[in-house]
């Protein structure tokens, strides 16, 4: 039955194998859960058996990008669409070992598959164990990597990393135990210690004069929305809203914004 071949595919997920054996079984795995998407017992089965060996994939070599690319894939169709295995792989450690990856020093398809992951798991309601672990582990950190490096090399990682603050923000005043502003203004004072609001400026300048045709409005409204919030906080977040850099950004911005 399904169960029992899911567990016969994550036996043969064994770290010391070779890359190549290793990436044709992360595949089979790939296109059997896809077929899979609506059986609970293969989640169930992955979950019992499956857990620790999806997580001992993620340490193997970062030079075989195209098999963590695989596995990363592999990783993001669990999560996306089972909220207790999401639960357990991220209390075993799998948010850090994921979320290294949206450093700049990374391939961009990592980057792009950490991007992914992120986004995820800023969609869930604030007080789920998820997001609290992902911003406890450095979450905020690989969400400010992501929109702070190559938009006009990789736009589409940026735009994961500002859908995913946006959420992030927005999950937490709908969902959080406490005032609305205080949640806001508790990010927003970690998003400026970590200088996200050097790069929204930047990044300003970057969608509002962008002409490649890769630029989507919506995007420009999200950063000047987010810096919004970001100038509506404390004192200590506004002193790094006046900074030179980030009025340099904004007043160079000023140039092509239809102001």
């Amino acid at each position: 039955n399904e169960a029992d071949e899911i567990r016969k595919l994550l036996d043969e997920m064994r770290p010391f194998d070779s890359p190549e054996h290793l990436t044709e079984s992360c595949r089979q795995l790939l296109d059997f859960l896809r077929s899979n998407l609506h059986n609970g017992h293969i989640f169930a089965e992955i979950q019992r058996s499956g857990t620790v060996a999806i997580l001992e994939m993620l340490q193997i070599p970062e030079k075989e990008v195209e098999l963590l690319v695989s596995i990363l894939t592999f990783v993001n169709t669990l999560i996306n669409h089972d909220q207790s295995l999401q639960d357990n792989l991220c209390f075993l450690g799998l948010i850090p070992a994921v979320i290294k990856f949206a450093n700049p020093l990374y391939d961009s398809r990592l980057r792009r598959k950490a991007g992914e992951f992120l986004e995820g798991l800023c969609q869930a309601p604030a007080e789920s164990r998820p997001t609290q672990l992902m911003v406890a582990c450095g979450g905020l950190e690989a969400l400010v990597n992501l929109v702070a490096h190559g938009y006009y090399q990789h736009s589409d990682i940026v735009f994961a990393g500002i859908r995913a603050i946006g959420r992030l923000f927005n999950c937490h005043r709908e969902g959080g135990t406490g005032p609305e502003w205080q949640h806001e203004n508790d990010f927003c004072r970690l998003f400026a210690k970590l200088g996200l609001c050097v790069h929204l400026s930047a990044l300003v300048e970057c969608l509002a004069s962008d002409i490649s045709g890769h630029n989507e409005p919506k995007y420009l409204r999200m950063v000047l929305n987010l810096l919004l919030k970001f100038s509506k906080a404390d004192s200590v977040v506004k002193v790094y809203m006046v900074s030179p850099q980030v009025l340099d950004g904004l007043l160079s911005s000023l140039t092509f914004l239809d102001v």
